[in-house]
């Protein structure tokens, strides 16, 4: 058990939620608004700082890069704009 645990400790800070946005303007106010269409989980990869999750977290994007913005949120909560390669 203390393996398991020396492991997570070890890695923790690698995983990171992968969120799908949708930004629309308001119908009134024209103000922007963010949905979140779908999320997942994943990790970073690589010091290059490439994430890697399931397709189906990001599939929807996939289908409609112009309409969706993918958003990587770290260990520390702090959000970065992703490009799906």
């Amino acid at each position: 058990e203390q393996e398991a645990v020396t492991l997570f400790e070890r890695v923790k800070d690698s995983v990171v939620n992968v969120d799908v946005v949708m930004i629309r303007q308001g119908r009134w106010d024209q103000q922007p608004t963010e949905t979140t269409t779908s999320g997942g989980s994943g990790f970073v990869w690589d010091t290059e700082g490439r994430i890697v999750t399931n397709f189906h977290v990001v599939a929807e994007a996939a289908k409609r890069p112009e309409a969706l913005e993918l958003r990587v949120i770290l260990a520390d909560r702090t959000s970065y704009r992703a490009t799906l390669i």
